[in-house]
């Protein structure tokens, strides 16, 4: 099964998508001037995974910074993912990292929860020194 990977830029985070693990792990800073973009691999690579009620997604999002339209971006992908759950019994499971002391990223972090249906996240500090 292919791997994906695009690195980082100054303004975008490295992505992964793995579609023999069925994972997304998105990791960095993301600020480019048309998000949609930079986000539309990953949206376009959750319309060819499995599907099926016996398959698991894991995500894994550890962000530094994310402007608004990243932000909205990442909300398209959420609600794909939460649809694709509701229709098919996608298991998903979310991860959402951030630095331990970053209140702005684990406050966005809350806030994608609350707008998911029935997908939980597991808000889980990172100590960035380490």
């Amino acid at each position: 099964m292919e791997k994906i990977i695009i690195e980082a830029t100054k303004d975008t985070p490295r992505i992964i998508l793995d579609k023999a693990n069925c994972s997304i792990e998105i990791i960095g800073s993301s600020y480019p001037s048309n998000a949609a973009k930079v986000y539309t691999d990953i949206y376009d690579w959750l319309d060819e995974i499995d599907v099926s009620p016996n398959q698991s997604l894991h995500c894994e999002f550890y962000f530094t910074y994310l402007n608004s339209s990243s932000k909205s971006a990442l909300f398209e992908i959420l609600r794909k993912i939460d649809t694709m759950h509701q229709k098919h019994g996608l298991m998903v499971e979310i991860l959402w990292k951030y630095d331990e002391f970053d209140d702005d990223m684990r406050e966005v972090g809350k806030e994608f929860n609350i707008m998911m249906h029935e997908i939980e996240f597991k808000l889980l500090p990172q100590n960035p020194q380490q």
